[in-house]
C-alpha cells in the first residue's frame, strides 16, 4: 500500500546543507514507491498537509544547542488538540558537531510527544558540513535504512 510522507525542513538557501539532506531523504523514500511532499519552511505547514500524510519526517538543524524556533511555532500553531496528534514522526538531527543535534531533537521529541504525536525514530547526522563537502556526498546507510523502515511501517 502506497503511503504519503511529508518532509519538513528549515534551510537558509535552496542549496543549503539541510536542503541537500532533505533531497537525500526524499530520494530514499522515492525508492520505496511512497509519495513524498517537501515543505521547505515549518511556517508553511498546514493542517491539510499533516492530515493528508501518513508519515512526517523533520530535518532539524542544531540552533544554539536546540532546534529552530520555526518548528516550535509550527507546533504552537497546530491547535488543540494538535493536528500532530497520533501522527508518526521521524526526527533527523543535523549539526556540524560530533553529536548531530541530539539535544535539539530530544527536546523537540519531548514537545511533540506532549501534544500526542508518536516520535518513532530519531537519527543524528554529525559533521553534516563534511558529509556534503565539495558535492562529494557520503552516503549514510544508517539513516537511509532507518528512513526505509519508517516509510514502510
Amino acid at each position: 500500500m502506497q503511503k504519503n510522507n511529508i518532509l519538513i525542513i528549515t534551510h537558509s538557501s535552496e542549496t543549503g546543507i539541510n536542503q541537500l539532506q532533505s533531497t537525500e531523504c526524499a530520494n530514499v523514500i522515492g525508492f520505496t514507491n511512497h509519495n513524498i511532499k517537501r515543505v521547505l519552511n515549518p511556517d508553511d505547514v498546514t493542517k491539510k498537509d499533516i492530515e493528508e500524510n501518513d508519515r512526517i519526517i523533520m530535518i532539524v538543524p542544531e540552533w544554539n544547542s536546540s532546534f529552530p524556533w520555526t518548528f516550535k511555532k509550527m507546533i504552537d500553531d497546530s491547535g488543540y488538540p494538535s493536528f500532530f496528534e497520533d501522527k508518526n514522526i521521524f526526527l533527523v538531527g543535523t549539526s556540524n558537531t560530533t553529536f548531530g543535534n541530539i539535544v535539539g531533537i530530544n527536546h523537540l521529541a519531548n514537545i511533540l510527544e506532549w501534544i500526542g504525536a508518536r516520535v518513532v525514530e530519531r537519527v543524528c547526522v554529525p559533521h553534516i558540513h563534511e558529509k556534503f563537502a565539495n558535492n562529494d556526498i557520503q552516503v549514510d546507510e544508517r539513516l537511509n535504512n532507518a528512513i526505509i523502515a519508517f516509510s514502510n511501517c
